[in-house]
């Protein structure tokens, strides 16, 4: 017979029973649980700190891409204008040895140095072949205007030395010289960048012709105008227009040459591409104009 104070063999616990291991087993589970919380939290906190810092420099990477783009832009058109102004300054020393002759009268099988240095030589009181040794080069300049309306091409002369280009240049100033029966004159050569600059001028050299006011050309852009006893340096395009603006009446004329003397081509009016193409008629128009005038002149002078 079983004592009645033991307990019988494979009885379960009781439910009230706890042991110290269990609740630490719990307790662990849970602070794993937290702290797996907390370091998620953490770390959520951390990425979101870490994709602004990435934005950021992002933003900051691309405004530098920008403004290291913009100094290239810049120094790309700064070099541009350099190479320009450097090809002008070639040009302009090129020209300082060569004069333009109008009016010379074209010949089959023409010998344009003898025709042209014969006459010369003779008015300068040199030799011929004195003044022959001082031409590096001479040839006809092949032009649209003089074949459409029939006129001799001008002649290029090339001198070896400027002093030499100066003294022809001050010799047929003071009297035309006549070439095969006909007067002609000399003018200055002029750069083709020049011309071309000096064409976006034109509505306001019109005017300034029209009235007979005075100016001179600056190099390599810009204008001296002689305006009420007093010399007005327009070194730019813009302040010529706004010398315009404020000392001539616009009308339409002047406002079609006004619209965009920089981009003449771009229009796509045929209208304003026929009234362009007048107004940038060529410089040689202009000169042969003031040749005539010139002839003309000393004409009534004469008699």
């Amino acid at each position: 017979m079983a004592n009645k104070g033991s307990k019988k063999l494979g009885s379960a616990p009781s439910s009230t029973d706890s042991s110290p291991a269990q609740s630490i087993t719990i307790l662990e589970l849970m602070g794993k649980e937290t702290l797996k919380d907390v370091t998620k939290e953490q770390t959520n906190k951390d990425m979101e700190t870490i994709m602004a810092m990435f934005l950021e420099l992002k933003a900051e990477i691309k405004s530098s891409q920008q403004k290291i783009e913009e100094r290239i832009d810049k120094l790309h058109d700064k070099i541009e204008e350099t190479v320009k102004n450097l090809e002008t300054e070639i040009e302009m020393e090129k020209s300082a040895h060569m004069v333009r002759i109008k009016g010379v009268e074209e010949m089959k099988e023409q010998d344009l140095l003898n025709t042209i240095i014969q006459p010369l030589a003779e008015r300068m009181g040199l030799g011929v072949k004195e003044l022959e040794n001082e031409i590096e080069f001479i040839h006809r300049i092949n032009s649209r205007f003089a074949k459409m309306n029939k006129l001799p091409r001008d002649v290029r002369v090339t001198f070896v030395r400027r002093e030499m280009k100066e003294r022809v240049m001050r010799i047929m100033s003071e009297e035309p010289l006549t070439i095969l029966g006909k007067e002609v004159v000399a003018l200055k050569e002029t750069p083709r960048r020049i011309r071309e600059i000096r064409k976006n001028y034109r509505f306001l050299t019109e005017e300034l012709n029209k009235d007979n006011i005075r100016f001179r050309w600056l190099l390599p852009e810009g204008m001296i105008v002689n305006w009420q006893a007093k010399n007005i340096r327009l070194e730019t395009i813009q302040e010529a227009r706004e010398f315009y603006k404020q000392n001539f009446k616009e009308n339409e004329r002047d406002h079609a040459t006004e619209l965009n003397e920089d981009n003449i081509g771009n229009y796509g009016n045929k209208h304003q591409r026929q009234r362009y193409k007048k107004v940038e008629v060529n410089l040689d128009q202009e000169a042969r104009a003031g040749t005539e005038s010139q002839i003309n002149t000393r004409k009534k002078k004469r008699a």
